[in-house]
């Protein structure tokens, strides 16, 4: 049908605007980013003003996502912060957040801690504020870890009990963060009988993760 539309046109920019979206978020979801990327940069070609509920700032934020994906971090970056910009003139206080927190999460992956936490930090606050537990769980354990690179135990204390109270215990990936940090955490703290069973937890974790990812390979 895409290439139906190219042929012989399309009947309004919205229509090509979110059927282009729709094409390069299902790539997305399959793992091709290279070609998630050329439909949703497509999807970006058409004259919408950006104060239009069919602006296309959420589709920028999926690019970041792919060429994160792709260990491309600068221009992810620069397509999570697009995306905030734009999100900003919409007054889309959620979305402003998330970006924010890929934005710092793309940082992180860098090793570059400090232009990462104030970010990540943005996106904790105000994930809590709009009542997304979860993405606010997920900045919590990203913020965990930098604690502990920096040494700062009592900090990451903090953040690590909010993740506790919290949790998504179904969510495997945010377990595998939730019980890594722990492990490093008793390891600093010198409490090797808790560091011994948090390593089990860790090793559990990760095989569900990886059972669960090799699943949903074959299944794509």
């Amino acid at each position: 049908s895409y290439q139906v539309a190219k042929k012989k046109g399309w009947s309004n920019v919205y229509a090509a605007n979110s059927s282009l979206q729709a094409l390069g978020h299902a790539y997305y979801r399959f793992g091709d980013y290279r070609q998630a990327i050329y439909f949703l940069k497509a999807s970006q070609e058409f004259d919408i003003p950006k104060t239009n509920p069919g602006y296309y700032y959420k589709a920028q934020n999926s690019i970041g996502l792919c060429y994160q994906e792709l260990a491309m971090y600068d221009s992810a970056i620069t397509y999570f912060i697009l995306s905030h910009e734009n999100a900003a003139i919409q007054n889309d206080s959620f979305w402003m957040t998330l970006t924010f927190g890929n934005a710092g999460n793309a940082y992180f992956k860098t090793g570059n801690l400090d232009l990462a936490q104030p970010f990540v930090e943005a996106d904790f606050a105000g994930s809590i504020k709009a009542g997304e537990i979860q993405s606010a769980v997920n900045a919590s354990g990203l913020l965990a870890n930098m604690e502990l690179k920096k040494g700062n135990l009592e900090k990451a204390g903090e953040y690590l009990e909010y993740a506790k109270t919290h949790l998504d215990t179904s969510a495997k990936e945010t377990m595998v963060n939730y019980y890594s940090n722990l492990l490093e955490y008793a390891r600093q703290s010198g409490e090797d009988h808790l560091a011994l069973q948090y390593a089990d937890s860790l090793a559990r974790y990760t095989e569900l993760r990886d059972k669960y990812l090799e699943k949903r390979t074959l299944d794509q």
